[in-house]
């Protein structure tokens, strides 16, 4: 590992990475508050062994963790898809309102009325 860079896991049940990470997420504005270093602040063993720990049933921690995890694979292809669509947004006002494409379809006589604007290459 890299200096400034700590792996935290469950010692013994991989399936519980989620609910870790959520509870180090809920304790991470506390954790920085204490931290040291100005550029890179540093957490030390000592108060990560001090965070909080929600005193849930291991089935409950199981529970919470697959839930989490359902949720967090849901959240990346929405991510992904949301860039899609800002790329496809994108393409689009740059054809019509930079470019003026279906402007310059009209003048040149490749766009009659009812029929789909042409964007031209890479728009559609």
């Amino acid at each position: 590992m890299g200096r400034g860079v700590a792996v935290i896991r469950h010692k013994t049940r991989p399936e519980l990475r989620p609910f870790v990470r959520a509870v180090i997420e809920h304790a991470l504005s506390g954790l920085l508050a204490q931290a040291t270093g100005s550029t890179f602040p540093n957490v030390s063993a000592d108060q990560l062994a001090n965070v909080p720990w929600p005193q849930f049933k291991e089935n409950e921690q199981l529970a919470i963790a697959h839930i989490l995890g359902t949720l967090d694979d849901k959240i990346e292809p929405n991510r992904r898809m949301s860039e899609t669509l800002e790329a496809m947004a994108l393409a689009l006002f740059k054809a019509w309102f930079v470019d003026f494409k279906p402007v310059r379809a009209k003048v040149d006589g490749r766009w009659q009325r009812n029929n789909p604007l042409p964007l031209g290459r890479g728009c559609g």
